[in-house]
């Protein structure tokens, strides 16, 4: 699969994406995010959407920083809590099986200590789109 800087969750070049930068942690990826005014949902709430961008991207690169490429086929979120505006979030995202074509992850965003909301998905492996 091809990466380019145009990715809405970590490409660099768009000019309205969330440009996420991952760091490899040996158990999986992290990053920090800031949320600001153009993402949110209900006054000082980080829109739903953008958070399962975040959980989505966080697993993801968990698989890729795995050496593996996949693709989601199964996503499920969990709200917590609300992740508030202008506040330091964190992302994480592992992988936690790996078994065939099948590459199971967990993701979840914490902000001041405490997680705000949890993922795990289903990915399917390719080897080029």
């Amino acid at each position: 699969m091809e990466i380019d800087q145009y990715c809405f969750a970590c490409g660099k070049e768009n000019p309205i994406g969330l440009k996420l930068d991952f760091e490899n942690t040996g158990e999986g990826v992290v990053a920090d995010f800031m949320p600001v005014k153009e993402y949110q949902g209900f006054v000082n709430i980080l829109h739903g959407g953008i958070i399962t961008t975040l959980l989505d991207e966080a697993m993801a690169n968990a698989i890729i920083a795995k050496g593996y490429q996949g693709v989601t086929a199964r996503l499920e979120i969990k709200f917590k809590k609300p992740v508030v505006m202008a506040e330091m979030t964190h992302v994480k995202g592992q992988v936690s099986l790996q078994k065939g074509k099948l590459i199971k992850a967990y993701g979840e965003i914490e902000q001041s200590g405490e997680i705000k909301a949890t993922a795990t998905a289903d990915f399917f492996m390719v080897e080029n789109i």
